[in-house]
């Protein structure tokens, strides 16, 4: 346990107030902690202005840790490598000028050369032989790896040789590397962030490297990239923030059994400004550490492991977990499609990609969930995708619309891949082109809506196409059917429990959807809109379709409200029920329902766009009341779903968006994120830029170290994990001049590590700053002697 103690000034402070000019270290009155903590002389390093990416370790293979600096001003990387204390008096005892600062007495300064600007830099031992090797990015467009050679005489030849693998659409910024074992093989590997996908990239067992792993992001900023084991099962996950628009969310990938990284779950924390990951409790895992961009507070949290349903009752399902397309581009009209297109009884959903001209395949997995999405060729401009098993072989195939390519043609996943799609013939002679498909999924057939050439006179022409032994048949609905407008969506339903197939068309630029109803001659009525209470606007996104009793129901989602809609006798539109979001901003798209309670009984989902929530609403007596909210962040809004992504035999809830796929597994909870402890500095005038952790003074036990980049103050907090953080002591680095305003400090202290840098066994503080790397070398704290209270 920590415990208090008399009042003790840190060893050391008073040297470091003469080299750096400072106040002097302030101990924390209320705790009286600062007499466990202290630090010998500073030993500084110059290096350059553009000095970035502190990283520690043993890179030479001698045992002692050194630290390692990317130097974008001249072309290379910096080794400060830790000399042998019994070799450093020798080492440095060279003759200099009276202005020439002395050469470190703690390292060896080794220049390694790179070609090209370094982004960001790791280290990792990527071949598994037991030593350091170092990783970079380097601008605009290359991951480039250095695997040490334990034979070679100098840290120079070390790492000669280079590994170089290009990766496209890389962002400029830094900490987008991260490495660690992300598929649990033994051996490191290199995860790079880029703007559309994040690759992962290892090292075969010849020395080669492996072809990327790709994950599609689910947003077009992420950064703060980490590596670290998150939920205590000894599998390294990563971490990583992601901005959509002004929020910025911390965002974690966590590795299965499998050995593979899983979708993006994630959490609303704060704006956070900062995040490092530590193990703060020991008790397994690392917890996270953060700063809020909005109040300045330092936090800590920890992953606590979701819930499954069990006898005692189902899950909360309380998080959405993304699945990404790569390019979030929110111009792009996207279709999606569900059915089981590998043969293995689960559900799985395909996605389109238009502009890229080819198809995502998300497959269920059979531990649960979707895998995170392979890409394959497919036609230009595909919107519309609908899926069926046309040839009765047991999977699903896959229909598609270009209307670039003016073509409906249909694919089959076949030997681990989706099929180029063939075109299908969809009448004698040229004239036909389509404009909308729909399934009539019972029936293993799709509807086309075709345009002839006089279709402005003529009307367009409606039919049902079914795969026979000969090809493809084509069986008329009807032609010559009148519309208001060109429809880019159509819904083929049975609306009215007749079980006659009826349809939705939807005109689009606001125009209202038409309905029409397939009568027992075969012939298409078309409601009268003007008649009663309708589905109005609403778009092709905010329909859904269910049951309300035993008759056939349609949701419809209209400004801040849904309404329930069933076709009365009389073939018009009947209101059922009318579900209000009561917020002043709430902005509702789209509307479904399903059992989240696992009691038998649907619940209302309102999709809000406005506040970025869905609101769920259970039924109470007669009337559907609020009863949950749940955080989406921004998601573009498509359409909803309801599917079994999981084999659980509980539907989910699919939210379709232009950049990704959100979705609430309705039979289990996602891993929560509880904060630990938080802590708000009482020194004045501070802006906390970081925060490190470690242990300072050799009792076991985690410390953290904060970073203030507005009076460039190190804070240093006594961490229990029983009563959370507590302030021992603080100093100043340096003062800036007094002309600055406030929006014009440096954000310095920029960097910091903790590391045994000295050779001694005790951590150390390191700092990187301005044009130099401090270090503030661990003291040995006498805990019976008593000292001043003061410098």
């Amino acid at each position: 346990m920590h415990f208090d103690s008399p009042l003790r000034v840190a060893q050391g402070s008073l040297v470091a107030a003469i080299t750096l000019g400072l106040a002097g270290v302030v101990p924390a009155e209320e705790n009286r902690l600062a007499g466990h903590y202290g630090f010998g002389a500073i030993e500084p390093v110059i290096l350059t202005e553009r000095s970035s990416d502190l990283r520690a370790a043993d890179l030479d293979g001698d045992g002692r840790i050194d630290l390692l600096l990317a130097d974008n001003s001249n072309n290379r990387l910096d080794l400060l490598r830790q000399r042998d204390p019994e070799k450093a008096d020798q080492e440095t005892s060279v003759s200099r000028g009276v202005n020439e600062f002395s050469p470190s007495s703690l390292f060896e300064h080794v220049k390694l050369p790179v070609d090209r600007e370094v982004i960001s830099l790791a280290t990792g031992d990527f071949n598994a032989d037991g030593h350091a090797d170092i990783a970079y990015v380097g601008s605009p467009d290359r991951l480039v790896m250095h695997l040490a050679k334990p034979e070679a005489n100098t840290p120079v030849e070390r790492f000669s040789d280079s590994l170089t693998i290009r990766l496209p659409d890389l962002p400029a910024a830094g900490l987008i590397l991260a490495t660690g074992d992300f598929d649990n093989d033994g051996r490191d590997e290199s995860c790079v962030i880029g703007k559309q996908k994040t690759f992962v990239i290892g090292v075969d067992e010849k020395g080669g490297l492996e072809s990327p792993t790709e994950l599609l992001n689910t947003a077009d900023d992420l950064g703060l990239a980490q590596a670290a084991d998150l939920n205590g099962d000894e599998l390294i996950d990563l971490c990583y923030t992601a901005s959509d628009g002004d929020e910025k969310f911390l965002c974690f990938r966590l590795q299965n059994l499998d050995g593979e990284l899983g979708p993006e779950i994630r959490y609303d924390v704060q704006e956070p400004r900062s995040v490092t990951l530590a193990d703060l409790d020991q008790t397994g895992g690392s917890e996270v550490m953060t700063i809020d961009s909005s109040t300045g507070r330092w936090s800590a949290w920890k992953l606590r492991p979701g819930e499954r349903d069990t006898a005692a009752g189902p899950a909360k399902a309380d998080t959405l977990i993304r699945y990404g397309f790569g390019d979030q581009n929110a111009r792009i009209n996207r279709g999606i499609g569900f059915g089981d297109f590998n043969g293995d009884g689960r559900t799985d959903v395909i996605v389109t990609d238009p502009e890229a001209a080819q198809m995502i395949v998300f497959l269920q997995k059979a531990s649960g969930g979707l895998d995170l999405g392979s890409t394959f060729p497919g036609l230009l401009g595909v919107e519309q995708v609908s899926c069926s098993d046309f040839d009765r072989d047991g999977s699903d195939d896959v229909v598609v619309l270009s209307a670039k390519e003016g073509a409906v043609a249909i694919s089959k996943y076949v030997d681990g891949r989706l099929t180029f799609p063939q075109p299908i013939r969809l009448a004698d002679g040229d004239g036909d082109e389509p404009t909308a498909l729909a399934i009539d999924a019972s029936d293993g057939k799709f509807v086309a809506l075709l345009k002839p050439e006089d279709y402005r006179k003529e009307g367009y022409d409606l039919a049902l196409f079914a795969k026979s032994l000969t090809g493809w048949t084509r069986e008329p609905i009807t032609d010559g059917l009148k519309l208001t407008g060109e429809p880019d969506r159509m819904f083929a339903r049975d609306l009215n429990g007749d079980d006659r197939l009826d349809f939705l068309f939807f005109p689009g630029r606001g125009r209202a959807a038409e309905t029409f109803l397939t009568e027992a001659d075969g012939q298409l009525s078309k409601i009268d809109e003007s008649a009663g209470l309708g589905l109005g606007a609403t778009t092709p996104g905010g329909i859904s379709f269910g049951e309300i009793g035993d008759r056939p129901a349609v949701l419809a989602a209209r400004e801040n409200f849904a309404r329930s809609l069933t076709l009365s006798d009389q073939s018009r539109w009947r209101v059922v029920d009318q579900y209000n979001a009561g917020e002043s901003n709430a902005r509702i798209v789209g509307a479904t329902s399903i059992d989240l309670d696992a009691d038998g009984e649907r619940e209302v989902v309102l999709i809000d766009s406005g506040v970025n929530k869905l609101r769920v609403l259970r039924r109470e007596g007669s009337l559907f009341r609020p009863w949950r909210e749940i955080e989406t962040g921004r998601l573009n809004y498509v359409s909803c779903h309801v599917a079994d992504l999981d084999s659980d035999r509980r539907d989910d809830l699919v939210l379709f968006g232009r950049g990704r796929i959100a979705v609430l597994y309705s039979g289990q909870s996602t891993p929560m994120l509880d904060q630990l402890a938080v802590f708000e500095t009482k020194v004045e005038q501070t802006f906390l830029l970081d925060s490190v952790a470690g242990d300072l003074n050799h009792d076991g036990f985690a410390d953290v170290v904060l970073l203030d980049g507005r009076s460039h103050v190190v804070e240093l907090l006594d961490y229990d994990p029983e009563t959370g953080p507590r302030s021992a002591l603080h100093w100043q680095l340096y003062q800036e001049k007094s002309f600055r305003n406030e929006t014009g400090f440096e954000l310095e202290p920029r960097e910091t590590l903790i590391a045994d840098v000295t050779g001694d066994g005790r951590n150390d503080l390191i700092l990187l700053i301005h044009d130099r790397v401090l270090i503030y070398p661990q003291d040995t704290v006498d805990e019976n002697e008593e000292t001043d209270s003061a410098p």
